[in-house]
């Protein structure tokens, strides 16, 4: 009888060592899960950033080109500009050089978007003036 009794514990034993390797693998397959779904989510908003930001940046590229064909046109028009003017037109240009080298960084931040923006904004005030 005590044989069968040593044969019936060493079975719990080995059953309850079974069930804890389950809740472990359970357990590991969980935290698994989670992480995946986390970086998921993580890197899915991450893209939707930088395709905001990629998009916004070939907009001010494109209001950049705008500004410099407008600057090209006095140019071709031979329009008697003020030495003042002719000022402005030459600061305008090299803004224009700044801001394309700003935009070609691939580090550019939604602050660094909102400054070109508004010297875009500064530009054409300042054509305005000028044509």
């Amino acid at each position: 009888m005590m044989n069968s009794e040593v044969v019936s514990s060493k079975k719990e034993d080995e059953k309850k060592k079974d069930s804890s390797k389950v809740y472990f693998f359970i357990i590991a397959i969980a935290a698994l899960l989670a992480t995946n779904i986390y970086f998921y989510v993580k890197f899915k908003t991450n893209g939707e950033k930088v395709y905001a930001l990629t998009v916004e940046k070939e907009n001010l590229q494109v209001q950049i080109d705008r500004i410099e064909a407008e600057l090209d046109k006095i140019d071709v028009e031979n329009v008697q500009l003020t030495p003042e003017m002719t000022v402005q037109k030459d600061d305008s240009r090299t803004e224009i050089a700044e801001l394309r080298k700003k935009l070609e960084n691939k580090s550019i931040t939604p602050k660094d978007i909102d400054d070109a923006q508004r010297k875009i904004n500064l530009l054409k005030n300042k054509l305005i003036t000028i044509a």
